[in-house]
């Protein structure tokens, strides 16, 4: 403290005045040239993680649950509704919101506390945005309805949340490629012209890994079953959603696709975990509820493949094409 310090520079002025000083000359500096490639550049051997939504992308056929067919909108704009056979939630608002909103619902709703089913609607419209004095009781019923609809062998009301698991993630390894063509013979035995559109889907092959989400897996009366939740406006009439109809937008979307993969996903899980596993007498199937337009005999699609469908799939994706 209190001692003072004195720093001696040179007298060379530092950087140099003159821009060439320190430089070497032009005689001695090495001519600059790129180095010449010797390496093979790899091949694009299809390696990545894929999906359901990858694969179908390339037909663009395949449209998100929570969008809208054009001509769909169309009718409910403008032809307006058939007053006998009108759907409920025709005009609900089709976003992404809209969506992940029913998703939500559905997830957290336990059906053993049917009294918090308005609470919990009115609370997520107004997380997603949504007048909920203008939806609340319209959502509400509708969704009470979808409780209620038999969906195959079972009613959603009567599956615990003990006997549910929502949004199973899977990769499923894919060790060869993955190509259409080879999908579209694991299809061949499909009843109309599903084989020949999945022909026709133009993905580049896959070699890694499949990864995909479930919306529902349900255990009822001793048996598995898948379900997934879509959120599509296909009409303002309870007809858009008549079986025939449904079977058409189930292709047209290729979520006939969509519930194979998912279902060999499953099957290879309940392989692991349940003894002496039996795809013929555990699993139900696969059920797809199109939300808007659930009623007496509309809005579901229920399928059970057989097993030699998913066992041709389960070794495609095993051992590639």
């Amino acid at each position: 403290q209190g001692v003072e310090t004195t720093i001696c520079l040179p007298k060379t002025a530092w950087p140099p005045t003159s821009p060439r000083a320190g430089r070497a000359p032009a005689a001695e500096r090495p001519a600059l040239a790129a180095r010449p490639w010797t390496r093979t550049a790899p091949r694009d051997d299809g390696w990545r993680v894929g999906s359901f939504t990858g694969l179908s992308r390339g037909a663009h056929a395949h449209r998100d649950a929570d969008e809208d067919a054009p001509e769909a909108l169309n009718d409910a704009r403008d032809g307006g509704p058939d007053e006998e056979g009108e759907v409920p939630l025709a005009a609900f608002p089709a976003s992404a919101q809209a969506g992940l909103f029913f998703h939500e619902v559905l997830e957290h709703h336990d059906p053993a506390l049917p009294d918090t089913l308005a609470p919990l609607v009115d609370d997520r419209l107004r997380a997603y945005g949504f007048d909920a004095s203008a939806w609340g009781g319209r959502v509400t019923d509708a969704l009470r309805g979808v409780l209620d609809a038999p969906l195959g062998a079972l009613r959603l009301r009567d599956v615990p949340l003990s006997a549910r698991m929502t949004e199973l993630r899977f990769e499923l390894p894919a060790g060869g490629a993955l190509t259409a063509d080879a999908l579209a013979a694991c299809f061949a035995d499909h009843p109309g012209d599903y084989a020949a559109r999945v022909a026709h889907l133009g993905f580049r092959p896959l070699r890694g890994f499949l990864a995909g989400a479930i919306d529902l897996v349900a255990r009822h009366d001793g048996r598995w079953w898948l379900l997934d939740y879509k959120s599509n406006r296909l009409g303002p009439r309870r007809a858009d959603y008549a079986p025939e109809r449904m079977a058409r937008e189930m292709a047209d979307a290729h979520y006939v696709l969509q519930y194979h993969l998912y279902l060999v996903a499953l099957h290879r899980w309940l392989g692991l975990r349940v003894p002496g596993y039996d795809w013929d007498r555990d699993v139900g199937g696969a059920c797809y509820v199109f939300l808007r337009g659930v009623g007496e005999g509309t809005g579901v699609f229920v399928d059970r493949p057989p097993r030699a469908r998913i066992e041709a799939l389960d070794r495609l994706l095993r051992e590639g094409a």
